[in-house]
């Protein structure tokens, strides 16, 4: 039986299908037609064909002009789909764009009773490059503003009459540097009655300013935006925040006092996660004056680190970092106290949250490895875990590992090196050497612990995955220097596994190891000199730098056995690389 047929989409996939070519130009033509000019919705339905077109990414600007004329509508659907249009293609083409200014800035001073579509006029406006609307100070005739010539000269028009609105009946008022703003719709949205006209307003300034830092700068939008913080509305103080950080960023961001961070927490309670968010980054790049001030704050935000937000919890506990950096006691008091919320938000999520907790507590367990120690069963690896996730667990572990855990870890860890991923197990490897080199256990039962690792390197080394070999002779160099008293172990299995290193870096591994310890070795320049009569068939550099240097330093623990060898050696360099051959050059002389 085949299988049924799909439900049908809810929306009209029209739109997004039956794209040929030439279709924007028959979409052109038909917002030229009369017939469409006089039914809205005929020209309602070719304008949701422009915006899926340009949703979807294809080019729609050459219908500028066309899409322009279709703003003087009663419709409101089609006067929403215009303002989306101009706000993405105003800026290409300025010069057309000047034919709507009328009808946007009277949407916005008649259409003063639906804030929510006087909410629309602003991204508008605030897109236009190099284009400010402004009014005659005292009056409500609409002006515009045109960056011509200078940055610091405007020219300005204004009609001829109140009913004129061909663009080129516009009578030249003066060239001026930059008119007072007080009546400009951007100006007049922040102290709208309605909040959602005061959000969109702010984010209107910050369009604004990435047009043109210094009209927003030597303007007064500065000022009026932090006196908005004190806002009763918290989606216009957070969008406030968000525009002072942009605006000031060259500054190092908003500037903040005891005032306003204690305003901002007072009423954290009533912003959305988003906002607390902005509340938080806000806290914690101030500087409290006394150590009195750092504990209410804290106290203050200590509910936050109970929320199920993962972005709220991370942001209160990087206003807890930083207020008690320098004050280690307290400091440390922090880390644990932190513990259990970051093992809460990796208990559950998405994998895509995990990695961004266990990246933060990754930073955590490079300043204080203890705090995270008697979870470390909590940082297992599941198999269903994506490898970005796995890697950063290893990573912790390699970090956490103690006298009461070195033990389970090392035998968890030697389970993944045999995993089918070869990345993990290369990781899995580093992971046990680094416990090795970076911890000392204490004490108590320290060479016992540091023998074990040693003993289990040893056994990777035999066995019959490549890249688990490689990778553990890799390593085990770094672990010999360490500990050279177990060398004998290491030399005792490597005349046997030579002939299967075929990977760069394992083989010089391998070659500077019978340089330093060959003396323990009896076979040592036997081996070498297999190595060193195959000198012309190696194509890595490094191999045959190190095979030089070894040889020369086994020559010194054994000239007998090596004289020949080293001569033969340093003949067959001087035909290799330039960097090859200046080496032995300088050891022949």
């Amino acid at each position: 039986m085949s299988a049924p047929a799909p439900p049908p989409s809810k929306g009209n996939p029209s739109y997004f299908s039956d794209k040929k070519k030439g279709e924007v130009n028959e979409l052109k033509n038909l917002l030229r037609d009369s017939t469409v000019e006089r039914d809205s919705k005929k020209k309602r339905e070719i304008i949701k064909k422009v915006i899926a077109y340009m949703t979807l990414g294809i080019d729609v600007s050459r219908i500028f002009s066309e899409i322009v004329m279709c703003v003087d509508t009663k419709d409101i659907i089609t006067k929403k789909m215009v303002y989306y249009y101009l706000t993405n293609y105003a800026n290409k083409n300025a010069d057309l764009a000047i034919l709507c200014i009328n009808t946007l800035l009277t949407d916005w001073y008649v259409l003063v009773l639906d804030p929510t579509f006087r909410s629309h006029v602003i991204p508008v406006l605030s897109c236009f490059h190099r284009m400010y609307f402004l009014s005659l100070a005292g009056t409500k005739t609409p002006l515009f503003v045109v960056w011509r010539f200078a940055p610091s000269v405007l020219f300005a028009w204004k009609p001829c009459s109140s009913t004129s609105t061909n663009p080129s009946r516009y009578t030249h008022i003066t060239s001026l540097h930059l008119a007072p703003s007080h009546s400009h719709p951007l100006q007049h949205s922040l102290t709208d009655t309605s909040a959602y006209v005061r959000k969109t307003g702010v984010i209107g300034i910050l369009k604004v300013f990435s047009l043109n830092k210094e009209l927003i700068k030597d303007s007064e939008m500065v000022d009026t935006l932090y006196n908005m913080i004190r806002d009763r509305d918290p989606q216009v103080v957070s969008n406030c925040l968000v525009a002072l950080n942009e605006i000031m960023a060259d500054e190092g961001g908003i500037a903040v006092n005891q005032q306003i961070v204690l305003h901002l927490l007072t009423r954290i309670s009533e912003f959305n996660e988003w906002g607390q968010c902005n509340i938080l980054h806000v806290v914690s790049t101030y500087r409290p004056s006394s150590e009195e001030e750092i504990f209410n704050i804290m106290n203050i935000l200590e509910p936050q680190l109970r929320v199920s937000n993962s972005a709220v919890v991370l942001g209160t506990a990087k206003c807890f970092f930083n207020l008690t950096d320098k004050m280690p006691q307290v400091h440390t008091q922090v880390f644990e106290r932190m513990r259990q919320p970051m093992l809460t938000l990796m208990a559950g999520g998405s994998h895509e949250l995990n990695y961004c907790v266990l990246h933060h507590i990754l930073l955590m367990v490079g300043k204080y490895p203890r705090v995270f120690s008697p979870d470390y069963r909590q940082f297992y690896i599941r198999y269903n875990e994506p490898s970005h996730v796995k890697y950063v667990k290893l990573d912790i572990l390699s970090g956490i590992a103690e006298n009461h855990s070195v033990a389970d870890i090392i035998m968890e860890l030697s389970e993944y090196v045999t995993d089918v991923d070869q990345e993990l197990s290369r990781r899995a490897v580093r992971a046990i050497s680094q416990i090795a080199i970076g911890n000392s256990f204490g004490h108590e039962g320290l060479d016992a612990m540091h023998d074990q690792i040693v003993d289990t390197m040893v056994e990777f080394l035999e066995m019959n995955l490549d890249y688990v070999r490689d990778e553990t002779l890799v390593v085990m160099k770094d672990l010999l220097r360490k500990f050279p008293h177990k060398v004998d172990d290491v030399l005792d299995v490597l005349p046997r596994i030579i002939p299967k290193v075929d990977h760069a870096p394992a083989k010089c591994a391998v070659i500077w190891m019978l340089g330093e310890f060959g003396q323990d070795l009896r076979r040592a320049p036997y081996v070498l000199e297999r190595l060193i009569d195959s000198f012309a068939d190696e194509i890595a550099p490094s191999v045959l730098l190190e095979l030089l240097s070894a040889s020369l330093k086994l020559f010194f623990k054994r000239p007998p056995e090596m004289q020949s060898m080293l001569g033969r050696l340093l003949q067959a360099a001087m035909d290799e690389s330039q960097r090859v051959r200046e080496d032995s050059r300088s050891l022949a002389m």
